[in-house]
């Protein structure tokens, strides 16, 4: 503070703190898009956080096309078990994939 006075002097318009409000939780009309997931999801597995990567990448780019990637990424690698990385059948229905 004393730096902050010797260089801007006694000036009154240097605000030392800023007023502490409290942060108010998002009302339905302000969430974007849907995170529940209907079916049982092992923590473990990548997809629960492709859900949470997919959750915010909605909020920040609305259109986005994750989803096309991810369709790209699983056709271009049959052999892979989708159900071993935890994705639930008929994940491609839930709200969060739309």
């Amino acid at each position: 503070m004393k730096k902050l006075r010797k260089k801007f002097g006694n000036s009154k318009n240097i605000r030392t703190s800023a007023p502490l409000e409290p942060a108010k939780p998002l009302n339905d009309a302000q969430m974007c898009g849907s995170f529940f997931i209907f079916t049982m999801t092992d923590t473990l597995r990548i997809y629960l956080n492709l859900c949470i990567i997919k959750y915010f990448l909605n909020i920040i780019s609305p259109q986005n096309d994750m989803k096309a990637k991810l369709d790209t990424l699983l056709a271009h690698y049959p052999n892979i078990d989708i159900a071993a990385m935890g994705f639930p059948q008929g994940w491609e229905n839930e709200l969060l994939w739309q």
